[in-house]
């Protein structure tokens, strides 16, 4: 739909009326990226990680302050590092300002009950989000994904910690 809204009103999805589009679906990150690969003049959008696996071509895009930036792991962390992060940890990296930042980078949410209710599964979700949130992060930008910045980090560890898990 985003596609399709930036296209404008002569472009028309396949199963619309007339227009020059031909707007094609496919299953997941992956199967997109293989749809675009294999499509002569195709333009898609799919993660970074995987328009990085099927070697695609990428288009620079114009960023809050002026400059045309092709997406990348540290245009990403920018992007993420510049954002407002409100207490509950949601914030929004769509165009923030800055000369490096890639203005269209997107969250990964993880949602977990702040009050667990049982002891070894609470531990163990604790003890993975902890290293998610500290040598984990080394994983990150070898599999094509942003690490988050250290003031993120901080917050999510110390959110961590109110995580209520029963003591038997």
């Amino acid at each position: 739909m985003v596609l399709l809204a930036a296209c404008g009103s002569s472009s028309k999805s396949s199963s619309g009326s007339g227009g020059g589009g031909n707007f094609q679906a496919a299953q997941g990150n992956s199967g997109v990226a293989q749809q675009i690969s294999t499509t002569d003049g195709a333009i898609g959008y799919v993660d970074f990680s995987d328009a990085k696996a099927a070697n695609l071509k990428f288009a620079s895009i114009k960023n809050a302050a002026g400059s045309f930036v092709a997406p990348s792991l540290v245009g990403a962390s920018a992007a993420v590092d510049a954002a407002t992060i409100a207490p509950d940890l949601t914030y929004s990296p769509l165009n923030e300002p800055g000369a490096d930042t890639y203005p269209i980078t997107s969250p990964t949410w993880i949602i977990v009950y702040q009050k667990q209710t049982d002891k070894a599964k609470g531990q163990a979700l604790k003890d993975w989000l902890n290293y998610i949130l500290t040598d984990g992060q080394s994983l990150a930008n070898p599999a094509n994904y942003a690490a988050l910045p250290d003031s993120l980090k901080q917050q999510a560890l110390t959110q961590l910690q109110t995580l209520q898990i029963p003591t038997s």
